[in-house]
Order: C-alpha cells, then sequence, then structure tokens
C-alpha cells in the first residue's frame, strides 16, 4: 500500500529555493559538462537508470554520462574501469555528474536532501527497519553522504538514511548541504569506480547470517582493522602470524589473494555494521581441502562469536562445489576454541605437542537457506 512521504512541513518549498538561488552557478555547469562530454565523448550526455523513488516506486535518475560502451573481441562490456572516460574521472571525483538530478528534484521524484536512489533490486533485500528509507523522497545528497559516502559499509549507510527519515529537519536538511558542499570541494570519500568500496547490497546479502552476525566478502576499507589486530598480543598468542605486520605489507598481501580463485575472506559484522571477527578458507588448488583460519575482535572473546563466525564460514564453503572439507590447526592450549570445533562436527587427523589438527566434511549437495 502506497504511503505518503514523511517529511518537515515545507520541504518542497525548501527543494524549490535550492533550484532557484544555485541555478546561476548549476545552470553555466551543467552547460559547460554537457559541452565537454559532446566534444569528447559524443552523445548522448545524460545517462539514464531506474532506481527506487518513495515507497519503492520505480523512476530514472539523471546523471551525466562518465563511461564510454566500448567492448570486448567478444562484444562484451569491458569493466567500468576501462570504461570510465577521462572527462568521467573529472565528474565522479567533483560529485558533478549528478547535477542533472536537479532536474528529478524539479519534477518531484527527488527532494535536495533524503535518502540516496538506489537499485529497485536492492529492496527486497532490506531489513524491516532499512525499509523506513523509502517512506522520504530519494535525495541527491544525504545523511549517509556527509557521514561517510562510500568508505561506510551497507549497514551503516543504511541506518544512516534511517536516521535520517526519523529525524529529518529544515535545520538538518541545511547542514547536511554545506558539509556535502565541503566535501565535494575536498573530494572525501567519493568511490571513484563502482564496487571498490564493496559489493552491491543483493550481492553481500547472499552470504549467510546468523544470530545478529552476517558473512560478507574482506573489502580493502577492513584491512586497518586486520593489522590492528593481527598486532594485537591477545590475537597472536594463539595464532601462528608472521612478524612486523604493517598497513602496507596486508595491502600487498591483499591485492596478491585477489587474483587466487582458491582463497575466500570474509568479514563478519553484527547488526550496526560493526565488524567482530575475520575468517578466511586456503585451498591450494581447486578441489582440495580448504585450511580455515578466525580473528575475533580481541573485546569481544568468550562471547560466542567465534562459534557463530565459524559457522557462517563453514556454511558459506558448503555452497562451494570446489571444497571437499574444511582443515585448521588450533593450539592444544586453546580448550575453548577446540571445544567449539569439535561441536561443530571437526575431528582430530593427527597431533604434537602443542597443536591439533582437525577435519571437517563438506557436504556440496547441502544449500545454506
Amino acid at each position: 500500500m502506497s504511503r505518503n512521504p514523511v517529511t518537515y512541513r515545507g520541504k518542497r518549498a525548501f527543494d524549490l529555493a535550492v533550484l532557484v538561488v544555485s541555478s546561476p552557478l548549476t545552470l553555466p555547469i551543467g552547460l559547460a559538462t554537457a559541452l565537454a562530454i559532446w566534444l569528447t565523448d559524443g552523445t548522448p550526455v545524460l545517462f539514464r537508470q531506474e532506481r527506487a523513488g518513495v515507497d519503492g516506486r520505480a523512476f530514472h535518475v539523471l546523471k551525466f554520462r562518465t563511461m564510454s560502451e566500448t567492448r570486448g573481441a567478444s562484444g562484451e562490456l569491458l569493466s567500468d574501469r576501462d570504461r570510465l572516460t577521462k572527462v568521467g574521472r573529472i565528474l565522479r571525483q567533483t560529485s558533478l555528474d549528478e547535477v542533472p538530478q536537479l532536474i528529478n528534484v524539479l519534477r518531484g521524484e527527488m527532494s535536495i536532501v533524503g535518502p540516496r536512489p538506489l537499485y529497485m533490486r536492492y529492496v527486497p533485500h532490506y531489513t524491516e527497519r532499512e525499509k523506513t528509507r523509502l517512506d522520504a523522497l530519494p535525495g541527491i545528497t544525504g545523511l549517509a553522504q556527509t557521514s561517510g559516502r562510500n568508505a561506510a559499509g551497507w549497514r551503516k549507510r543504511l541506518d544512516f538514511d534511517v536516521q535520517y527519515v526519523e529525524r529529518n529537519s529544515l535545520i538538518g536538511d541545511i547542514r547536511i548541504c554545506l558539509q556535502t558542499a565541503l566535501k565535494a570541494v575536498r573530494s572525501e570519500g567519493v568511490s571513484i569506480i563502482a564496487g571498490e568500496s564493496g559489493d552491491p547490497l543483493d550481492v553481500e546479502r547472499q552470504h549467510p547470517s546468523q544470530g545478529g552476525l552476517y558473512l560478507r566478502k574482506l573489502y580493502s576499507r577492513d584491512l586497518p582493522l586486520r593489522v590492528k589486530w593481527m598486532t594485537d598480543q591477545r590475537v597472536r598468542r594463539h595464532m601462528s602470524l608472521p612478524e612486523n605486520v604493517t598497513l602496507e605489507s596486508t595491502n600487498a598481501w591483499y591485492i596478491k589473494i585477489g587474483t587466487n580463485p582458491n582463497r575466500y575472506e570474509f568479514a563478519v559484522e553484527d547488526c550496526e555494521g560493526q565488524v567482530v571477527a575475520m575468517t578466511g578458507l586456503r585451498a591450494q588448488s581447486e578441489g582440495s581441502p580448504a585450511e580455515f583460519y578466525i580473528f575475533v575482535e580481541p573485546e569481544s572473546h568468550g562471547q560466542g562469536i567465534g562459534q557463530i563466525a565459524t559457522q557462517l564460514t563453514v556454511a558459506h564453503a558448503r555452497n562451494l562445489s570446489s571444497i571437499p572439507s574444511i582443515t585448521l590447526t588450533v593450539a592444544r592450549a586453546n580448550i575453548r576454541a577446540i571445544q567449539i570445533y569439535r561441536k561443530l562436527g571437526f575431528s582430530e587427523t593427527r597431533a604434537s605437542a602443542d597443536r591439533l589438527w582437525m577435519e571437517l566434511p563438506v557436504k556440496v549437495d547441502h544449500v545454506h537457506t
């Protein structure tokens, strides 16, 4: 059933006032940008894409075109990185590609400030609380963009959208507009290439979840936290970790494993979007056993996070036909971890004076739901 947009009195008047006041600046910029695109990349100048508006109803958001239609030898579109034009890169860095959305505002399809309009295919993946973001007109900018923009994870970004809907006000919109202008000048938090800051929402939420914890891929934005944990003695005493772990070495590691199809690296988030564990599966080749490891946030040891994070990783592995079994090593002194692994079905395969080797067969015909 359709609902009226949640808004403060006078929001439409504010939108129209911003359009009028900004037009002496935005009109020349828009025309100059359109001319630059036409001269360097030809037509079309504008890019139209279906997005979810109020109550999840579809509309077409407008942007300046920033990518070419260049295709490979077999006719497939090249990657976003390869198709991004020189002018398009500048437009994304400065957020000028969003200027045509002022037309969407004039039409009443968008507001100056509000939750960003996302893909229609994301709507079924919102939680009940996150669906509240659809109670407001989508905006050119919003609380999520001024609170971290693309650098934040989906749970945090969508939570900011809900907060905006619950608290929106004229003063809040003015503050967000000023903060957006400052961030645009500084080019802060902008993701030039789609996907650099993480997977699409519908892809990320295909991963298993349990007990308020959610599995997802490890992203580059997680690496500073990974370094912090790997250098914490509370983590190191239970694991064999390399010495002199730095952000530089971890970045190099991340780039290297990104080309290995037999590596699976994960982060586990709580319902607030905080990373509370990291796990991984490392196979030597397709069809060989995958070695499991886990880090739990040092302050959260003993809260059951490790067990759930392990279960989520195993559930994901059961959807991968390339992994026949999961192996791990654990210090004999880590009695609690050994008990958890045994409870989950791991059995001992060999032992040394200070370590145990364990293995869990993976049933590839099992489908996680």
